[in-house]
């Protein structure tokens, strides 16, 4: 059964500024039972089930923080006031005013704090750093060390002086991280006071170490990775090495700014160290820029603040930035500057881009990363490799992450499920352009000879997702998720037209979908497509028409249809002639490119080592079984005895070879060669199913093991080698290599016979 409990609360002078209270009841256990505003002098409880003598009360000022505190240890760390209860012959409370010390250190103070999202985004080779739009940002305050540092335990504190004045110990696994995962850090912000800096150690003395200024003025180290010895003051030292816990405690609160960059090296300290509670979470604009105000407590000087990122990720908030707490900390923030966060992970597309403007359609890339302008349009056999004329059209040059254009040239076909991402202008969609269709025919078989396939509509289903907000209550909520269908549909006659989707997502949310957002930006991947389900490997047309509100095809002017720039991406250009179906009168029909696909996979083997013992030409198993020795004939030096074998294939020779052959153990690399699977190489001969060879003396192969001295006499030398074959297929889907890399390795042991 409830027990009413009023507590009075008076404070012993009145604020200058109104100052909303809370208070809090705990019961014996620690736990939170119940809070309440404090109203007109009156904390009224409603839901305690003890006599008000069975309970902690504390009272706090209303903040962010302590509304979402639930621990005494929280509210005390915030200077919580715990009053001591007395109670009248009646049994009616009685406490005393909160004392003005609480009171002068419970206002809080706004803080603007401003900042950007980048990443380095490479597109066809270009890279540079561009803004991550709408992403969510968390900023969180840390707590002062000095509030934690009195409460580690003193078998911890005795510990941390070892890892500073000999920075070589193994260091302990850390704990979990307080608020979630771990990035390895690549530098860290630590802000450093530079006049007990230099009590502490000599910058120039640590390797790869300097010391710039934020823009407000704050000084800040950034350190790579050293374990070179801190020169320490020896007031310091001397204290650090008492073994006596009170002394070093207080050597580390006197100069805790000074030890941040070491406790960054130390993780196990962490849990220790570094909390945090997040107090404001923000969106990035289209520019991936962030602006907001927070308020802290006076008490605390200037704010420590981390910050964590999330994105939206097939319609799933997900983590992509969260560092270590310890090494990713901006000490002492001062307020208004601006904040950068470099975000590396993969899955973070670059989707953010200046509105365009009139009426025009930019096709921008094959999946994330093909550049339209770089898919080769001419016929040309200008690209030769190994002595054989490449055939170059519809082949890309792209170079992905993990997936590298060894040789350079156009020679990647495409393959697998196809995308092709486009951005719509600002007056899109209107009466006289609403649709859009893709089509593609067969024109070219996979050996390049001519075909002639009838055009068929690309009508996979589009949507276009985006995320917005609701009301949940009076409270808004920020993870909504949908997708607005683009198509397929007919219109009138036409069949298998999509929507051309408008520049705000505004315009085609349902109600109660508050803020909503294009999740991929102004970028469309408008069509999508399964390149195994077309008519075969081979050369194909792509065409883009459009159509208006009546599903009739419009031809429009030439400028409509613009590409990236060859090399730069931006600025965006015109689309040349050979990207257009043009009319009799000059306008454009359509948008067109051509685009090779080849899905088949690539072959890797190595076959047994073969040798020639009479010399004559006849090579035959150095072994019938697969123990990998090879015997050789000691008496002929020079002659080609060996012959190393392999098979790197794909049926249309789409693919990169890799071979290395490594003796011994001291890492000698011999016998190797990389080229194309296209034909022979300056040391590998081709046959016509795709088995290099190359033939060897035991003397080339064994080099300086040839001869060895044993017992005073020269002996006839032995070795043992690995083969590692390495074959990479070159089709890509735009975004990455679409077939797995063959890797296999072999071994085998010259030894004479």
């Amino acid at each position: 059964m409830a027990t009413p409990v009023s507590l009075p609360v008076v404070l012993q002078s009145k604020p200058a500024e109104e100052l909303p209270l809370l208070a809090f009841a705990f019961d014996q256990k620690g736990q939170l039972v119940e809070k309440v505003p404090v109203v007109k002098g009156k904390a009224d409880f409603k839901t305690l089930s003890a006599p008000a003598g069975e309970y902690r009360f504390l009272i706090a000022p209303a903040h962010e923080k302590t509304e979402n505190a639930d621990s005494l240890q929280l509210l005390q760390d915030m200077k919580a006031y715990e009053p001591v209860l007395e109670f009248d012959a009646k049994g009616a409370i009685r406490m005393l005013p909160i004392p003005d010390n609480y009171i002068r250190l419970w206002p809080f103070r706004k803080c603007r704090v401003k900042g950007k999202l980048i990443k380095a985004f490479t597109v066809h080779g270009v890279t540079e750093d561009k803004p991550v739009c709408r992403a969510r940002v968390h900023i969180c305050e840390v707590d002062k060390i000095t509030w934690l540092l009195p409460r580690i335990p003193d078998y911890i504190i005795e510990k941390i002086p070892e890892y500073i004045l000999h920075p070589d110990l193994p260091i302990p696994l850390p704990e979990p991280d307080p608020i979630g995962p771990i990035i390895n850090p690549q530098r860290f912000n630590a802000a450093i006071r530079p006049v007990v800096a230099d009590r502490l150690f000599n910058p120039g003395s640590l390797p790869g170490t300097t010391i710039r200024k934020q823009k407000a003025g704050a000084p800040e180290i950034r350190m790579e990775e050293s374990k070179a010895a801190l020169r320490i003051s020896p007031e310091i030292r001397a204290s650090l090495t008492s073994r006596n816990i009170s002394a070093i405690r207080k050597t580390l609160l006197d100069n805790i700014q000074l030890f941040h960059p070491i406790f960054c090296k130390i993780p196990f300290l962490w849990p220790y160290l570094y909390r945090c509670d997040e107090i404001k979470t923000v969106y990035t604009d289209n520019f991936g820029r962030f602006d907001t105000e927070i308020s802290y407590f006076v008490f605390g000087d200037k704010p420590d603040l981390y910050f964590w990122v999330e994105y939206l990720i097939d319609g799933v908030w997900t983590t992509v930035y969260r560092p270590a707490i310890a090494c990713h900390t901006w000490w002492d923030y001062i307020c208004g500057t601006e904040v950068t966060l470099r975000l590396t992970d993969p899955r973070v597309p670059w989707r953010c881009g200046s509105i365009l403007y009139g009426s025009t359609i930019w096709i921008k890339t094959i999946g994330e990363s093909t550049n339209v302008s770089r898919i080769k349009q001419a016929d040309t056999t200008a690209f030769t490799v190994h002595g054989h004329a490449y055939r170059e059209q519809g082949l890309t040059d792209v170079a992905l992450p993990n997936s590298p254009n060894r040789f350079g040239g156009y020679r990647r076909p495409f393959g697998g499920g196809i995308t092709i991402r486009v951005q719509f202008s600002f007056d899109l969609p209107k009466a006289g352009l609403k649709y859009y269709r893709w089509s593609a025919r067969k024109v070219k078989n996979a050996d390049m000879s001519a075909a002639s396939g009838s055009w068929m509509t690309l009508a996979n289903p589009v949507a276009k997702g985006y995320a917005y907000s609701y009301l949940v209550g009076a409270v808004i909520k920020p993870d909504g998720y949908a997708s607005y269908p683009l198509g397929p549909v007919t219109v009138g006659t036409t069949q298998h037209l999509f929507i051309i989707p408008p520049v705000e997502a505004s315009t085609i949310a349902t109600a109660g979908q508050l803020f909503p957002w294009w999740s991929t930006g102004q970028d469309t991947f408008c069509v999508n497509f399964d390149s195994n389900a077309m008519q075969g490997d081979g050369l194909y047309e792509l065409k883009m028409e459009l159509f208006d509100k009546d599903g009739h095809l419009v031809a429009v002017e030439p400028t409509v249809y613009q590409m990236p720039h060859k090399d730069t991406f931006t600025p965006i250009i015109n689309a040349p002639s050979e990207n257009l179906v043009l009319n009799g009168a000059g306008k454009a029909v359509a948008f067109k490119m051509l685009m090779r696909f080849d899905n088949n996979e690539a072959e890797g083997e190595i076959y047994k080592i073969k040798t020639d013992p009479e010399s004559d030409g006849m090579y035959v198993d150095a072994s019938p079984d697969c123990c990998g020795f090879v015997p050789y004939n000691s008496g002929a030096d020079t002659a080609h005895q060996v012959r190393l074998t392999f098979r790197a294939y794909q049926p249309h020779n789409f693919a990169d070879f890799v071979l290395n052959v490594i003796k011994g153990t001291c890492g000698d690399t011999l016998a190797s060669d990389s080229a194309m699977v296209i034909g022979s190489t300056a040391k590998y001969t081709r046959n016509f199913q795709s088995v290099f060879l190359h033939d060897y003396s035991p003397k080339e192969l064994l080099g300086e093991c040839a001869l060895k001295m044993v017992d005073g006499a020269w002996v006839e030398g032995k070795a043992a080698f690995a083969e590692l074959l390495h074959v990479q297929p070159l089709a890509v889907n735009g975004t990455s290599q679409v077939f797995g890399n063959v890797n296999t390795a072999a071994a085998f042991a010259l030894e004479p016979a």
